[in-house]
C-alpha cells in the first residue's frame, strides 16, 4: 500500500489537511485517514472488544494499545520495542519544559520516542474539547486534531504541521494522535455513562 509519487520520491504531508473517516461504524469499526481519494493509512479494532488497534501504513503494520498498567504504545510488526510510548499520569513533571508544570490537569502527557526524543500530547479546551495536538520537543505542532461531533460515529480531520520533518513522522503522529482520541472519547463515554450525565 505504498503511497509514493510517481518518481518513487514520497509526496510530503507538511501543512497538509487529511482526513478521518470511520467505516461499518455499526459493527467493528476502522478508520480510513484520506488525503482526498488516497487512503493514507487505516487503524481498526483488533478484536470486537478491548482497545488494542491495528494500523495500516504504507505497508507497515503497527499495534497500538496497553504495554503496561499506565502506558501505552504503537510498536511496528515484529518489533521488540515500540517505537512511541504515552506515559500516564504518574510520569514525573519535567522541569526544563514549562508547559509540562501544569499539565496533569490538562490531561497532557509526554510520548517517548524509541530515538530518545520526546513528543507531547495536549488537549485544548475544558468544557468541551476543541482540538488535540501532537508537539515536537520545539513545542512546534506536528499534528492538530478536531473531532467531528455526528452521532454514533466518530470522525475528524488532522492538520499537519508546517515543520513536520519527513512523511514516516506526519503519519507517526497522525495514527497515534487519532488512537490517543479515540481512547480519551471512549473514557469520557464510559465516565458520562456510569455518571449518569
Amino acid at each position: 500500500m505504498s503511497l509514493t509519487a510517481t518518481g518513487a520520491t514520497p509526496v510530503s504531508l507538511a501543512g497538509r489537511s487529511l482526513a478521518w473517516r470511520v467505516l461499518a461504524p455499526w459493527t467493528r469499526p476502522s478508520w480510513e485517514l484520506r488525503d482526498d481519494e488516497r487512503v493514507l493509512a487505516t487503524v481498526r479494532r483488533a478484536h470486537w472488544y478491548g482497545g488494542t488497534m491495528i494500523a495500516e501504513v504504507e505497508g507497515a503494520r503497527w499495534r497500538l494499545g496497553r504495554i503496561g498498567w499506565f502506558e501505552v504504545g504503537l510498536t511496528p510488526d515484529g518489533a521488540a520495542r515500540p517505537s512511541l510510548i504515552q506515559r500516564g499520569f504518574g510520569w514525573p513533571t519535567d522541569e526544563t519544559t514549562q508547559r509540562l508544570r501544569l499539565s496533569r490537569w490538562r490531561g497532557d502527557a509526554p510520548i517517548e520516542r524509541a530515538d530518545g526524543h520526546r513528543w507531547y500530547w495536549r488537549q485544548h479546551g475544558f468544557v468541551r474539547d476543541v482540538r488535540w495536538e501532537v508537539l515536537d520537543e520545539r513545542e512546534c505542532a506536528l499534528a492538530v486534531f478536531t473531532r467531528t461531533h455526528r452521532p454514533f460515529r466518530i470522525e475528524g480531520a488532522v492538520q499537519i504541521g508546517d515543520e513536520t520533518e519527513s512523511r514516516a513522522e506526519a503519519l507517526e503522529a497522525a495514527v497515534f494522535g487519532w488512537y490517543l482520541l479515540l481512547r480519551e472519547t471512549a473514557r469520557r463515554s464510559h465516565a458520562a455513562a456510569a455518571g449518569g450525565h
